[in-house]
């Protein structure tokens, strides 16, 4: 029992230095927001090194020399993953002013503890400070992010048609995941660390934080597309004209029908701008009123009605007929097919 004891207050770091080790393997032939989110394994994982310590080691009233890397790195933890947020959906370079903003109080808290353990003074006012610091991250930092975040994912789901590889949905449900636990943390760290010293209690919030930082990192390193490669596609084209609304959706609705644009697997909306006649913003803007979608959930659409006529002909195998109706992948056939139709395409006759 003392040895699984043990092994949960490891747990959390061993994860994030899994990660930290991982992205730190080849880094500077990754993207920027990889980089940033291999600072963030980082000091999670100096994090939770000092939770390990403090943990494994008698209750402490007084400043130690850990508390310096533990103030730091906790109050550092929100304010490096917006910093890798906004390298996600920005791909821009950070200012030095909002570099000093994101990092002025964790260095003010390393400060502050700094003179607490030169004068050996009591450390219950590093913690009351720590704390507001923490909330006020996490309310501002939290907004921002899932804001920033769902615009960036509905931009992309607004303007390609095949999105697996780029949308950042699942980055956002493990973000969510990962801030309500903080916010438990958060109000854990307000009765005090030592409510947990002793208690096998302790195993819960370090197997939730395990399994979120080891579904954060995984995640995040997989994320390959680039905001740049949006940005080049996005410009790529805005020669349009001035259609009336209903004549445009009217237009594009013909379009796909005669020319089955959406059979290509990366197929675009500069592409059915073009075809059309119009702007991508006019499109966009059209299929969002007329149909209530983004540009991919409407091209997926009819990718899953020719899809239906394939099954009819009982001729094509599952994965045939996902690439011949212009899917990326047979999983995201069957997903895109069960929303349209409420049944797996194995079932459809």
């Amino acid at each position: 029992m003392e040895l699984i004891e043990q092994l949960f207050k490891v747990l959390p770091f061993l994860a994030s230095l899994f990660w930290t080790i991982y992205l730190g393997i080849h880094l500077r032939d990754r993207d920027n927001a990889q980089k940033t989110l291999f600072l963030f394994m980082l000091i999670d994982s100096g994090l939770f090194l000092c939770h390990a310590i403090y943990y494994n080691s008698a209750l402490c009233t007084h400043y130690t020399a850990w508390d310096l890397l533990y103030f730091f790195c906790s109050t550092s933890i929100f304010p490096t993953y917006y910093l890798y947020v906004l390298r996600l959906t920005d791909g821009l370079k950070p200012t030095l002013k909002q570099f000093s903003l994101l990092y002025a109080p964790p260095l003010c808290m390393f400060l502050f503890v700094l003179v607490g353990y030169v004068y050996d003074l009591p450390r219950q006012q590093g913690d009351f400070l720590a704390g507001i610091i923490r909330v006020s991250q996490l309310v501002v930092v939290g907004i921002l992010s899932f804001r920033r975040l769902y615009n960036y994912d509905l931009k992309i789901r607004n303007f390609y048609s095949s999105i697996d590889d780029k949308t950042v949905k699942s980055t956002i449900v493990i973000s969510l995941l990962y801030f309500l636990a903080a916010i438990c943390s958060v109000i854990l760290s307000v009765l005090g660390r030592e409510w947990f010293i002793g208690s096998f209690i302790l195993c819960v919030p370090s197997l939730v934080f395990t399994i979120l930082t080891i579904a954060f990192g995984y995640i995040g390193s997989k994320y390959t597309f680039k905001v740049e490669q949006f940005d080049r596609d996005a410009n790529g084209g805005d020669n349009g004209t001035d259609e009336q609304e209903d004549y445009l959706f009217s237009s594009i609705e013909t379009v796909l029908k005669e020319q089955q644009l959406f059979l290509q697997q990366g197929f675009n909306i500069n592409e059915l701008a073009t075809a059309v006649g119009s702007n991508r913003t006019y499109v966009s803007e059209s299929i969002n009123k007329h149909y209530g979608g983004t540009f991919s959930d409407f091209v997926n659409h009819y990718r899953v009605k020719y899809a239906q006529n394939l099954l009819h002909e009982g001729t094509y195998s599952i994965g045939d007929i996902a690439s011949m109706a212009g899917f990326s992948s047979i999983e995201s056939f069957r997903r895109n097919f069960k929303n349209e139709t409420g049944m797996a395409p194995s079932q459809w006759k």
